[in-house]
């Protein structure tokens, strides 16, 4: 059942999608600055070509600290509005937004929140830390950009922009809906491909990550994994994995025993996987990420962000982990990226010994195989 907020959003969609005023509002953007702060590089992409199609400049912010830097070192006329992620490691979007509204310089400038939590509350959380709307995930194309209109309008003069042709997927997709996938990209197919060629290589170890988390006490770095799935399962209309992710998060949430909900997250992700890579090579992660100058670099990488307690290590752990999916260091890279999830950067030193101890031997194994 949906909640009142779910029914809101709703209706506000269906009144958006009509032409007229909102159509005109939504023209009127054309050219407007727009930062995008979100820790997920596939919502990044999504977001990003939703606005750049739509004529908007986008800059990108890989987290909290980045948005509220990048904010600050621009000044009051760098941005017409910001979009921002609420859910993300370290510095999160209520705080990031707490910290920019501090300066009065940017008492005007608005900021709209991105969640995967539409429910009652989530307004009012975000107005009492400074925002002025939300939208929520999976972003419906129209109902960003609508939502943006409300607050900005963008300079005179810009040029229009070229439209975009639907395009159908070639084959059918086991666990999601590429009909219902495409429609939340506007019909962007070759965004499409590429975003569910970055998933399996970004996430195909969630649920392996999960439990191996929550065996080391690190419920809410498990809890933030699950969380991301449901955002991305709905922009993929996935919807056995959104709901079996939604679940994980609800059990991770309330402290209840999580045996059942890991189960059934770990089968629902495990079809979407299974079903993306059955596409053949266009999906396949690339080869050339176990190619030994790459892992020394990413190795390389990793220690320097690892020293420095840098919350950067974790997409480069995972990105790490998942290059070496399936090999003999398979395990000590898993143990890095939970260790780092967990913000445990010791027991990542650790870690990331273990794995420099057997990945010349493995890069070995590689470049021989």
């Amino acid at each position: 059942m949906l909640s009142a907020l779910g029914r809101e959003r709703r209706g506000e969609r269906r009144r958006r999608a009509q032409p007229g005023p909102v159509a005109d509002a939504i023209e009127g953007l054309r050219r407007a600055r727009v930062l995008v702060v979100e820790d997920d590089d596939i919502n990044r992409q999504v977001a990003q070509k939703i606005l750049q199609r739509a004529g908007l400049e986008v800059e990108l912010a890989h987290d909290g600290a980045d948005g509220v830097a990048k904010v600050r070192a621009g000044g009051p006329a760098a941005f017409h509005a910001v979009l921002m992620d609420l859910r993300m490691l370290g510095l999160d979007g209520w705080e990031a937004t707490r910290e920019i509204k501090r300066d009065p310089r940017f008492a005007a400038l608005p900021i709209v929140a991105l969640t995967a939590d539409a429910v009652a509350g989530v307004r009012e959380s975000c107005l009492a830390a400074g925002m002025c709307d939300f939208v929520a995930k999976p972003f419906e194309p129209a109902d960003l950009l609508a939502t943006l209109a409300r607050w900005i309008r963008a300079p005179a003069g810009a040029p229009p922009s070229a439209p975009v042709a639907a395009e159908a997927f070639p084959v059918p997709i086991a666990g999601l809906d590429a009909k219902k996938a495409l429609a939340h990209l506007g019909g962007d197919a070759v965004l499409l491909r590429r975003l569910l060629a970055d998933f399996p290589r970004s996430h195909a170890d969630d649920a392996a990550r999960v439990r191996m988390l929550l065996a080391r006490g690190g419920r809410e770095a498990a809890l933030r994994i699950a969380h991301t799935d449901k955002g991305l399962a709905g922009t993929f209309a996935a919807a056995r994995l959104q709901a079996a992710a939604s679940g994980l998060e609800a059990a991770l949430r309330a402290g209840t025993p999580a045996d059942a909900s890991c189960a059934a997250f770990e089968d629902a992700l495990a079809e979407v996987i299974g079903g993306l890579r059955s596409l053949g090579a266009p999906t396949a992660a690339p080869r050339d990420g176990t190619d030994p100058a790459r892992l020394e670099d990413l190795l390389a990488r990793l220690a320097r962000l690892v020293e420095k307690n840098d919350v950067e290590a974790q997409p480069a752990a995972r990105e790490l982990s998942a290059r070496l999916d399936g090999t003999a260091a398979e395990v000590p890279a898993r143990e890095l990226a939970c260790r780092l999830e967990a913000y445990d950067f010791p027991g990542a030193r650790r870690a990331l010994a273990a794995l420099s101890a057997v990945l010349p031997e493995e890069t070995r194994e590689v470049s021989h195989g």
